[in-house]
């Protein structure tokens, strides 16, 4: 087998390892327990590699939990269309996320498990297929938007507008 095709299957069999794990995620409660460094890294890779900035993921800046606690905890203004959003995160030791907003005049909230894998801060919301992805990249904090041209929507603290 040529280096050529050995790529290739290598692809699919990570395609189809992605859609198994999306499918299991729409029939089930998904939470980042579920899943290891690993099994994020391949969802991360291949979401970038589906569009946004030529499939090449962004370089990351370093993340803990420590940190994660400590800056991520707070009111943002996030621009998933033409008007920008505001949403809260509350992020707890007990690694529960509170995540609350507005969307269509109507308030919403969830509360669900998160963890830090790979330098990314990673929580399943119960109504997406995918997980949620809070990263920081040259000094800012994106949350991961794969309806935005960059796939990325920069986390700006509401107190800065």
């Amino acid at each position: 087998m040529d280096k050529q095709h050995a790529v290739k299957l290598i692809r699919w069999v990570f395609g189809v390892i992605l859609a198994v794990m999306l499918l299991s995620s729409m029939l089930f409660a998904v939470t980042p327990e579920g899943f290891g460094p690993a099994e994020i890294d391949v969802i991360w890779q291949e979401l970038w590699k589906s569009g946004g900035q030529n499939g090449k993921a962004p370089p990351l800046d370093p993340l803990t939990e420590a940190e994660a606690l400590k800056s991520i905890t707070g009111r943002w203004v996030v621009e998933f269309g033409v008007m920008p959003d505001k949403i809260n995160l509350s992020i707890s030791t007990n690694h529960t996320v509170e995540v609350s907003g507005q969307k269509d005049g109507t308030a919403w909230k969830r509360s669900v498990p998160w963890k830090v894998m790979s330098d990314k801060l990673v929580f399943f919301l119960k109504e997406d297929s995918l997980p949620s992805f809070i990263f920081r990249s040259e000094r800012h904090l994106y949350l991961f938007d794969p309806w935005s041209k960059t796939m990325k929507t920069e986390m700006i603290p509401e107190k800065l507008l």
